[in-house]
């Protein structure tokens, strides 16, 4: 038995290397942290110094447009940026760039209808804004302040799930706003400028996105690959919505083929994809298992130009809250199995963060850190999510979208529960107002996160 078992595990090492033989040049090994949510603040030294022993070149966070400018245009928040400026700063200390997805509309910029914007009652922040032109200039602000310090700019954060992108028309009205904030960018700096934040592998989502005329206005597009409590490598077929749409290693190409249908050659960037251990997620074992076949699937893709596991740290210490239980480490910052697989891999993901794009705009007045501002605390909100806990599998009628809709629990995706309201099309319905993934952490403006929930 013994030698049975050690031919197994070198079967395993050689299939690594062999994937890792073939990874895409310049492929890089990140993780999401809420780095702006006010929990973090007293330990965000703590956690950068985690994510740089892990090997992670790349930090996402959620970045709130409503913390920034709550009062009207052009007027920063003095606390809020200067939590950002503490950010960077400290990023870069640890040779880490942040990915920034900024989310969340401010109340005066907000489409939601007169009654909520004159209480700025919860919701309001998942509305597009009036004028793109307001997101743009925003993006415009913290892209010239930041320059070459980042790893690049996530435009919002998966606009196919109602909670954060409550419109009617979804993907038309994300192009409008990437359309927008695109040149904005470029005309201050060559730092990337990531579209889509897709939740899952929606395909039928991303198609319409092209449809609507995306192609040219990104650097790089976002995918979220969850693939449930499913292993990375179980085919569509057999995956939560029996379909690539749920599987990790379906889902990529497929989307891949959406895009290279549509002419655009662009690289793909997984900005989150994770596994959660509560008691209706996996075990840690399992979790580190996953960590390393997703990195190690990921290498043989050389589309796609890295990946960022979502999360470094667990959230809380409920064990029965899937969204608390993300972490490569243990609330307390102790290391789960999972962080030394991730550790491991991340060798073999070696590139440094993301420059700019080939063919990029030279940026004009970035600068290399952050500046200015006095420093205090922001209450800041969340900004992401992700999928949870499994539950059987059940046929369903409508769309893959409209599936999406039913997270893991039947409920909708919650704190990075299960896919929440991913309707493309139309505005889903919300059932029980449960909080994603990247439920709003308390305290944003009085919006109750998507309410709020986008920001760090």
């Amino acid at each position: 038995m013994g030698r049975v078992t050690a031919l197994v595990v070198l079967a395993i090492a050689l299939l690594s290397a062999g994937f890792a033989s073939v990874a895409r040049a310049g492929q890089f090994a990140g993780v999401n942290d809420h780095l702006l949510r006010a929990y973090s603040y007293p330990s965000r030294e703590a956690r950068l110094s985690s994510a740089q022993a892990l090997g992670a070149k790349v930090v996402r966070s959620d970045l709130r447009w409503d913390q920034l400018y709550p009062n009207a245009e052009g007027r920063a928040d003095p606390e809020y940026l200067s939590e950002i400026d503490a950010v960077v700063s400290t990023a870069q200390s640890h040779g880490i760039k942040l990915l920034f997805t900024v989310l969340g509309t401010p109340c005066w910029a907000s489409s939601a209808p007169q009654n909520m914007r004159e209480t700025c009652a919860p919701g309001v922040s998942a509305y597009p804004p009036t004028s793109p032109q307001y997101y743009a200039e925003a993006l415009q602000f913290l892209a010239q302040r930041y320059g070459d310090a980042v790893a690049g700019w996530e435009v919002w954060n998966e606009p196919n799930i109602s909670y954060f992108w409550n419109s009617s028309d979804p993907a038309g009205d994300y192009v409008k706003l990437i359309q927008a904030a695109y040149p904005a960018i470029k005309r201050v700096t060559s730092a990337p400028v990531v579209g889509g934040a897709v939740s899952l592998s929606d395909t039928d989502f991303v198609g319409r996105l092209y449809a609507d005329g995306i192609k040219g206005n990104l650097d790089a597009l976002s995918i979220h690959p969850y693939s449930f409590n499913y292993s990375p490598l179980t085919p569509g077929s057999l995956s939560f919505y029996g379909g690539p749409v749920s599987s990790f290693v379906d889902g990529v190409p497929a989307v891949h083929n959406v895009m290279l249908d549509r002419g655009d050659s662009s690289p793909i960037w997984l900005t989150e994809f994770g596994w959660n251990t509560s008691t209706s997620g996996v075990s840690p074992a399992t979790q580190a298992t996953y960590v390393t076949e997703a990195y190690t699937q990921m290498q043989s893709w050389p589309f796609v130009q890295g990946g960022l596991y979502y999360e470094l740290q667990d959230e809380g210490t409920d064990p029965t809250s899937s969204e608390q239980n993300y972490g490569l480490l243990y609330n307390g910052g102790s290391q789960k199995p999972a962080a030394g697989a991730y550790q491991r891999i991340a060798t073999t993901v070696s590139a440094p963060a993301p420059s700019s794009p080939s063919g990029a705009h030279p940026g004009s007045g970035g600068g290399s850190g952050a500046s200015g501002a006095s420093g205090a605390k922001a209450t800041a909100c969340k900004a992401s999510r992700r999928p949870a806990a499994n539950r059987p599998k059940k046929k369903h009628r409508a769309s893959t979208a409209a599936k999406k809709r039913r997270g893991a629990r039947g409920r909708p995706r919650g704190r990075r529960g299960g896919a929440r309201a991913c309707r493309p099309a139309r505005r889903p319905r919300r059932r029980g107002a449960r909080r994603s993934r990247h439920a709003p952490a308390r305290g944003c403006h009085g919006h109750a996160r998507a309410r709020c929930r986008r920001s760090s």
